[in-house]
């Protein structure tokens, strides 16, 4: 028997994220667009592509190696959401990518012998996981196979059947198990018992939400349950980010911490703000600061390398405001990681995601540190003769910070037009880059007709105003200025902005320096040498990306898709989409919810067009009566429509149409007689389709009433 009072709550926290929902299948519209259409099209794209080919699996490798491939793609595969599957994480996956042919080959016979294999499903399963074991060998340390095991195995079985199986997320299943009274995940790698255990207790579940009424479909919308109803699920804006020590007196408490579910501050009089300051819902990990010189995966140039182990990473639950301790739900499966050239290393230190996004994803999501910054950081203070400040393997008094790596981003935020893209950059960025010796910025809008010439260097006519003759000069473009500038202070951090960036030919305007844009090419301050250089067409001096240079774009995906963008620009960024935020939105004008109407009419575009093509809040933030809402309606709204559905009218009624009508209210349809226009002259055109004398035209009349019946 499950724990009501539990489904009560994740069934609590479901509709509270998703409010319209009564039951799967019935007000679940958003939620299975969220959480079930790319599940279902993963589905098919596994039947239609690859499940025949499986079942009667091909002798020779080559036939083998390619269903390995497809199977490989579905993790990164981009689906109709924009975006590839999040249900297995890239330390999972990333693993089965970088197989050979000849262990891809091995992936579709054990993926075969998985799926369609003899023997029940326990049986298929205890053969599966000892092989792909085998399979990846080093390539996945044992601390992080268990939870790989099961997502993986879970994934190719939801695949082949989602009314019989689903995605096994560790940390969610492992909640929802101790929350719902279900029998608790055993700490090894998936076997057959483990998985006959997780299937009563989705089923069960299914049992249980179809006698609350909830209707679930299959176990997807089970899974969704349990995932939506999770306490992580939504995440917390104001969410920080902890790292914290656990040496105590030469004592590592770590494992004691992590068994007993808490943390604790070791100092009597220190750090009680800090702790103080940590609330429930924040992240939290446990790391041990040290020194070392010798035995590290790159060259230190003969340098003491700040390191940073972290040993557990958790969700904080409560915090009872003592300054000394926290009640801690530490992660299972985690995998200890060694972090390089960080800056934390006092007993509890926040991590500003703000600023460091990079640290919070290497720490806390798993995601691998790229090394090669921190080995150009090491040779550039060896060429500058800085003495080491500690010795070699020297564990580090919690207190003490060392050098840090500056970390470039690069960084394009994309989004349909009117969402503050741009103003994200005006308002949270730019002031970053602004000090008391001025800015430390450039700030450029990217055009069709934008150049290389413009952008890096190129000729330009000077008249000498001694003799008057005309002559030509390399000048320098925006983007060699201010990287020359950054080079002449790295200990500053500069930064280049970049507006409607996908507007302008990106081979054309960056050339050769599309490269150097990476970070892992970038030239590290007082290595003016290393990193990687070009020498420019026209000045030929050599030419490198200063890594104390970031640069950010803009992007309107209304204009080109994210997906159109320029491979190579597409490599090299992060992106970041800003959509439409209707919750600005809090008085209502005339009895009329902005909000709602603007989530309405967006809805209402993305089944029409695409999700790249909704209204942003910006055309609806300086609304104030009723009048102003008409002359956004036709003045910006009405033409954005028209643009979107090139003049089709039937469609731009239907973004306008009265729930209970069925129609638009907004839009007026007159036939023409062409005979009146034309006279005698149309007899012969008689035959032409009367649907293109069709005159439409918006109603200059708007009335609250007009409004409301998009809403209801």
């Amino acid at each position: 028997m499950l724990n009501q009072e539990a489904l009560n709550t994740y069934q609590s926290r479901l509709t509270k994220t998703f409010p319209t929902f009564r039951k799967f299948g019935d007000g679940s519209e958003a939620l299975d667009a969220d959480e079930r259409q790319y599940k279902l099209e993963l589905v098919d794209i596994f039947q239609r592509e690859i499940a025949a080919s499986l079942k009667s699996l091909a002798a020779d490798e080559a036939s083998q190696s390619r269903i390995g491939t497809e199977l490989v793609n579905l993790f990164t595969r981009k689906l109709l959401i924009g975006e590839a599957q999040n249900l297995v994480g890239w330390r999972y996956w990333g693993p089965l990518v970088k197989q050979t042919a000849s262990g891809r080959s091995w992936l579709a016979r054990l993926v075969a012998d998985l799926l369609y294999g003899d023997g029940d499903v326990e049986s298929r399963i205890d053969r599966f996981v000892p092989a792909l074991r085998d399979l990846l060998a080093e390539a996945v340390p044992d601390s992080g196979f268990s939870a790989m095991s099961r997502s993986v195995t879970s994934f190719f079985l939801m695949l082949s059947d989602p009314g019989e199986h689903v995605i096994v997320k560790t940390q969610e299943f492992r909640r929802a198990l101790k929350a719902l009274g279900g029998e608790a995940l055993a700490n090894r790698p998936l076997t057959g018992q483990d998985y006959r255990q997780l299937r009563d207790f989705l089923f069960a579940l299914r049992a249980a939400l179809r006698d609350d009424g909830l209707a679930p479909r299959d176990l997807i919308d089970v899974q969704t349950f349990i995932f939506v109803g999770d306490p992580d699920y939504t995440p917390d804006d104001n969410r920080q980010y902890w790292v914290v020590g656990a040496g105590w007196d030469g004592k590592d408490m770590t494992p004691t911490f992590v068994a007993e579910q808490r943390w604790e501050n070791g100092s009597e009089d220190q750090f009680i703000a800090n702790v103080n300051g940590v609330k429930a819902g924040d992240r939290i990990a446990i790391k041990a600061a040290y020194t070392q010189r010798h035995n590290l995966p790159f060259n230190t140039h003969g340098l003491t390398v700040g390191c940073m182990r972290v040993k557990a990473v958790g969700t904080v639950t409560a915090n009872p405001m003592d300054g000394k301790n926290l009640s801690v739900d530490w992660d299972a499966d985690f995998e200890p990681a060694t972090l390089y050239s960080l800056q934390y290393r006092k007993t509890i230190e926040r991590v500003n995601y703000s600023k460091s996004p990079q640290h919070v994803r290497w720490i806390f999501d798993g995601e691998q540190q790229p090394l090669g910054p921190v080995e150009d950081d090491l040779l550039a203070r060896s060429q500058l003769a800085q003495p080491a400040a500690l010795q070699d393997d020297e564990m580090l008094p919690e207190v003490i910070e060392p050098l840090m790596v500056g970390d470039p981003v690069n960084l394009i935020f994309y989004g349909p037009p009117g969402c503050g893209k741009t103003f994200r950059l005006q308002s949270e960025l730019i002031p970053q880059y602004l000090g008391d010796d001025g800015k430390r910025f450039e700030f450029v809008t990217f055009h069709p007709s934008m150049s290389y010439e413009e952008f890096v260097e190129g000729l330009r006519p000077v008249v000498d105003e001694v003799s008057k003759e005309l002559r030509y000069e390399v000048k320098p473009g925006i983007f060699r200025e201010i990287c020359e500038a950054a080079r002449k202070d790295p200990g500053q951090r500069y930064a280049l902005f970049i507006d409607e960036i996908n507007r302008a030919n990106i081979a054309k305007v960056f050339g050769e320096l599309i490269t150097l844009i990476e970070i892992d090419k970038r030239v590290h301050p007082g290595a003016p040498k290393q990193g990687l250089h070009v020498n420019l067409p026209y000045s030929r001096i050599p030419f490198g990306v200063p890594a104390n240079l970031d640069i950010f774009g803009t992007m309107n995906s209304a204009d080109r898709s994210v997906a159109l963008l320029d491979t190579a620009l597409r490599r090299r960024f992060r992106f970041e989409e800003i959509g439409p935020d209707s919750s600005i939105f809090n008085t209502p004008v005339d009895g009329i919810d902005l909000g709602l109407l603007l989530d309405t009419l967006n809805q209402r575009v993305e089944l029409l067009i695409d999700r790249d093509h909704r209204i942003g809040h910006a055309y609806f933030a300086h609304v104030k009566t009723l009048d102003d809402l008409r002359r956004v309606f036709s003045d910006q709204i009405l033409p954005l429509l028209s643009e979107y559905f090139y003049d089709d009218w039937s469609r731009i009624a239907l973004v306008l149409a009265n729930r209970e009508l069925g129609r638009s209210e907004f839009l007026t349809t007159q036939e023409v007689d062409p005979a009146k226009i034309f006279g005698k002259g149309w007899d012969a055109q008689a035959d032409r389709a009367r649907g293109a004398f069709v005159q439409h035209h918006l109603k200059r009349e708007m009335t609250v009433d007009m409004f409301r019946g998009l809403l209801t």
